[in-house]
């Protein structure tokens, strides 16, 4: 399972070789997904909403966007 895992990064095209319908096929990609998932939730009130609302401020300053939206 996590050598399926290491060959999809390192070599895709052949990672998938040899795989028949069941779910242990699901397994990598849930893995890469749950990942993913859990590295935005940690990171977005400290990464994503200051950028988002710097943007927004930006924005208003500009004349592009009304501050009551």
């Amino acid at each position: 399972m996590f050598t399926r895992l290491l060959r999809i990064f390192t070599r895709p095209a052949d990672a998938w070789e040899g795989i028949e319908s069941g779910s242990r096929s699901w397994v990598p990609l849930l893995l890469i997904v749950a990942v993913e998932v859990a590295a935005m939730a940690a990171t977005f009130e400290r990464a994503l909403l200051p950028d988002i609302f710097a943007r927004w401020d930006d924005m208003v300053s500009a004349g592009r966007m009304e501050p009551a939206q």
